[in-house]
């Protein structure tokens, strides 16, 4: 019977950069004596449907719930949960010694879906998770936030992440830890630095093939960039002005705001328009650090101060220094702003204008 390797993640600690590579490498891994599974998932490198699968919609709170509502976004858009047992099954027997795993979505589940979990994987070695340094983790997880429909201002989710509000970045992490601990023991949680872990000869991909499961050979197929990074502040505020604009709250209209900002990002003169919206947005554009709030919850080193969490002493590399700053808008000045901006404008209404003046580049035309 094997075993298996379960990485959860956590969100925008280079998980699709990881996953990119476990998919596109199953054949070498399979050498090694490892499966990765089918992913299920169209593009997607992932097991994020079947980790929806096992994460039903619930009522009550988890552990880490800070991507829970994304997690049913995507489940409904996917159609995860029409799988069957006997698939799910199927997918995720092997003979080989070793089963990976990998889906963030995994680390949105409480105890009910980590039992079915369980009972369906069967004999897990350990669950690795990966944690990521500085207010720009926090800010990465707002940025994603925002991609699926998000309104808030990032002032307000810094607030709440480092007073430990309920699904926020710094609790969640923590309680899905403890999670891990009372139900499979301390000694199957690996807890890993991504700040470290990009600091290995290999990059991410290194550390984790060659440190965490102990393969080598990783030279020629390893490699440091990191996938799917948050875009730049203009680009997030300018989507949180469209989330606001299309009362982006619902499936849809997130799905057109992304899709329209793309579009006119993409094309021709999709830099001209940044930097345009970059200059505009210039001056309303203010820095934000966890000193200026004073937390409890950090102390002057950045380390994480809490005592109820049984797993924070395995967190001791995770720190937060309190001078470090990223940048946000506020969302009126936001607003009035972009308000008296023409391509703006055209974006919310879909008018087609904005295609003619930043669409594709037209084929031929180099």
């Amino acid at each position: 019977m094997s075993m298996a390797v379960v990485h959860v993640g956590f969100h925008k600690t280079g998980t699709k950069t990881l996953q990119n590579f476990f998919a596109t490498h199953r054949e070498w891994l399979a050498e090694k004596g490892v499966c990765y599974p089918p992913t299920l998932s169209g593009d997607l490198t992932g097991h994020h449907r079947l980790a929806c699968w096992f994460g039903s919609r619930r009522t009550t709170w988890g552990p880490n719930d800070l991507f829970v509502a994304e997690r049913e976004i995507f489940a409904e858009m996917s159609a995860a949960r029409t799988q069957t047992a006997e698939g799910l099954q199927q997918t995720l027997s092997t003979s080989y010694p070793l089963c990976l795993l990998s889906s963030e979505i995994i680390g949105t589940f409480d105890a009910k879906e980590l039992a079915t979990f369980r009972s369906f994987v069967g004999h897990i070695d350990r669950i690795v998770l990966y944690i990521r340094n500085g207010i720009k983790f926090i800010y990465s997880c707002w940025a994603t936030k925002v991609r699926w429909g998000h309104q808030g201002s990032f002032d307000g989710f810094l607030r709440e992440a480092i007073n430990f509000h309920p699904a926020t970045p710094l609790i969640g992490p923590l309680q899905f830890a403890d999670l891990l601990i009372d139900t499979l023991g301390l000694d199957r949680l690996s807890v890993r630095s991504f700040d470290a872990a990009l600091k290995h000869p290999r990059g991410l991909i290194g550390d984790f093939i060659e440190e965490e499961l102990g393969l080598f050979d990783t030279s020629g197929h390893s490699a440091n960039q990191i996938l799917n990074a948050s875009p730049s502040s203009t680009v997030t505020e300018v989507l949180r002005a469209l989330n606001i604009s299309l009362g982006s709250a619902t499936i849809p209209n997130f799905q057109v705001s992304l899709a329209r900002l793309r579009k006119v990002t993409a094309g021709v003169h999709g830099k001209q328009l940044l930097d345009d919206l970059a200059q505009k947005i210039a001056p309303i554009m203010r820095s934000a650090t966890i000193g200026d709030l004073r937390p409890a919850t950090i102390g002057v080193d950045g380390s994480i101060e809490v005592r109820t969490s049984r797993s924070v002493r395995l967190f001791g590399d995770w720190k937060f220094p309190l001078d470090e700053s990223v940048f946000w808008a506020e969302t009126d000045s936001l607003m009035q702003i972009l308000g008296r901006f023409s391509v703006f404008e055209q974006l919310i209404s879909g008018n087609g204008e904005f295609e003619k003046s930043f669409g594709p580049t037209p084929s031929g035309d180099r």
